[in-house]
């Protein structure tokens, strides 16, 4: 089976395979969220490149193509950081309602992917944005000023594309 093509790709093609179930298990490992081990989407790259140049709106489209193709168990990992750009989004049209739900649903999504995945730090990137909500909450809930929310980058360790 050809590891460059996508999941689900990968799965139509397992009940014509005669591969070994050992092949098929390591072809789907490298073949997970389109992503071969070390070569990532270049749209996930984009992603990550505007996330990281706050530029939010851009992010959540980049990523909303991967998105809409993933089926799979990455599903929701790109959902969360597309939720997390789009309540930094929210939070500079001065929506801090959004912002809110939107950090919230964002952090749930992305909690069962661990410390790290797809090669992304997800450990401090969501420490920064519960910070971030806990700001956002108090101030909805105190009033006062606006906090200046500095959103964190999305880093990517390149020495191992997979989690």
């Amino acid at each position: 089976m050809d590891a460059t093509v996508g999941p689900a790709v990968a799965l139509a093609n397992v009940g014509a395979s005669t591969d070994s179930a050992e092949e098929m298990k390591d072809t789907s490992a490298q073949a997970r969220g389109g992503f071969m081990e070390n070569t990532p989407d270049a749209r996930f790259l984009k992603g990550i490149e505007e996330f990281n140049g706050e530029l939010f709106f851009e992010c959540h489209e980049t990523l909303e193509e991967i998105w809409l193709e993933e089926h799979g168990e990455d599903r929701d990992f790109y959902q969360g950081i597309i939720q997390i750009a789009a309540a930094y989004f929210k939070w500079e049209q001065n929506v801090p309602m959004g912002t809110l739900k939107l950090m919230r649903s964002g952090l749930d999504k992305l909690a069962p992917y661990g410390f790290m995945y797809q090669g992304v730090d997800l450990n401090s990137f969501m420490e920064t944005v519960q910070r971030h909500l806990k700001e956002v909450e108090a101030f909805t809930h105190d009033g006062g000023d606006m906090p200046n929310l500095r959103a964190p980058h999305l880093t990517r360790n390149t020495g191992n594309g997979a989690d």
